[in-house]
């Protein structure tokens, strides 16, 4: 999926140490990290944040490639 503000398809979410983790989002709002073996316990997967713009929201707002 794409940031609906800028088309970048690389998001970020907080981890539960205060960490941005690189995060992709798929057709069905699903949020899987971008680096394979990333643990997403604990983060915030509710709110992604775009790494091209200042959009941040959940992840089923995102337009389709």
């Amino acid at each position: 999926m794409l940031c609906p503000a800028c088309g970048v398809a690389v998001f970020w979410v907080w981890n539960n140490k205060g960490e941005r983790i690189p995060v992709y989002v798929d057709e069905e709002g699903k949020v899987t990290p971008k680096q394979e073996g990333t643990d997403l316990t604990g983060a915030d997967t509710d709110t992604v944040h775009c790494m091209g713009c200042s959009w941040k929201g959940a992840p089923k707002k995102q337009s389709r490639p």
